[in-house]
């Protein structure tokens, strides 16, 4: 089993995954309350997926019985590769252009992998006037619009 700690001054969240069981559980240590989804159980949590790429982590959260209900990438070419593979609510596009209206209501958990390449120390061009170094406010913004009961970011 893997674990996986998220810290936010909010709540913390501990994800523990089986792949061979396809399971996810989700702890929220301020809460006290356990998520599990399955793909045998007949409730599917519903997913919104930001910075989704080609659906690395959105392909884990399927096998894991979890409905992905809308997804967003900047790179038509990861969004090509998503709709091929996984399916056709990726919506391609800029999501500092996005409303929030624009995004499904009715999410459980909102996922994303902001970049980091603008402030990465492997980064020797690294810059703070690099726009990617605040995308991941635009998955605050849609988290506070959206309320999901989790988030996972992943950086």
């Amino acid at each position: 089993m893997e674990e996986f700690y998220f810290l936010h001054k909010i709540r913390a969240i501990l994800i523990q995954f089986e792949p061979k069981k396809g399971q996810f559980l989700l702890f929220s240590a301020t809460k006290n309350v356990r998520l599990k989804c399955d793909t045998e159980g007949e409730s599917k949590y519903k997913v919104i997926s930001l910075f989704s790429g080609a659906g690395g982590m959105d392909l884990g959260f399927i096998q894991a019985g979890f409905e992905i209900i809308w997804a967003n990438d900047f790179f038509k070419e990861a969004t090509d590769t998503y709709k091929m593979n996984i399916g056709n609510h990726i919506v391609h596009g800029d999501i500092t252009k996005i409303a929030s209206n624009e995004i499904p209501d009715g999410a459980d958990v909102i996922i994303g992998g902001f970049p980091c390449q603008g402030f990465s120390v492997a980064n020797n061009k690294r810059s703070m006037e690099d726009k990617r170094n605040f995308l991941y406010k635009e998955m605050l913004r849609i988290i506070k619009d959206k309320k999901p009961k989790y988030f996972v970011a992943e950086n």
